[in-house]
């Protein structure tokens, strides 16, 4: 455990994955390699709390998973399309948002899945520049207009 001071001055611990400080579930492929942190660090940590909420998984998959293959599925592996993983859900989660995992599938088909996708792509330069451009194509698609 490291020891990071914290706004108010005391000390609060922080956790040593993988020789950096950093929240593995959550972390961009590129700061796995101490790489520094940009908008988009933040673009791709959002994305992954979208298609968590979502899908009810990780974009890595399934877990649980260790650290070690955790930070491994997140630099090399491409993650499902969220309406893919959708499919793996219950149907009693699914019915615990009034629906069905295939109604579910087919709503999240097509520019939900883009804009998760964008959100989460590994190279920083491909994801949204902004979490304002990323909103608004949130924004955008809960309003049935074309996303960017």
């Amino acid at each position: 455990m490291l020891a990071h001071e914290s706004s108010d001055g005391s000390s609060t611990p922080l956790t040593l994955e993988a020789g950096a400080a950093l929240t593995p579930r959550f972390a961009a492929p590129y700061q796995v390699f101490f790489f520094n942190d940009t908008a988009t660090t933040e673009i791709y940590t959002l994305g992954v709390l979208l298609y968590l909420l979502l899908t009810g998984q990780h974009p890595a998959g399934p877990g649980p998973h260790s650290p070690a293959q955790l930070i491994k599925s997140i630099v090399d592996d491409e993650p499902l399309r969220a309406s893919d993983a959708i499919a793996t859900i219950s149907a009693d989660a699914a019915a615990n948002r009034a629906t069905t995992p295939e109604k579910l599938r087919r709503q999240m088909r097509g520019d939900l899945d883009r804009i998760i996708a964008k959100a989460v792509k590994k190279n920083p330069s491909e994801r949204y520049p902004s979490a304002s451009v990323f909103a608004d194509d949130l924004q955008r698609y809960l309003e049935h207009k074309p996303v960017l």
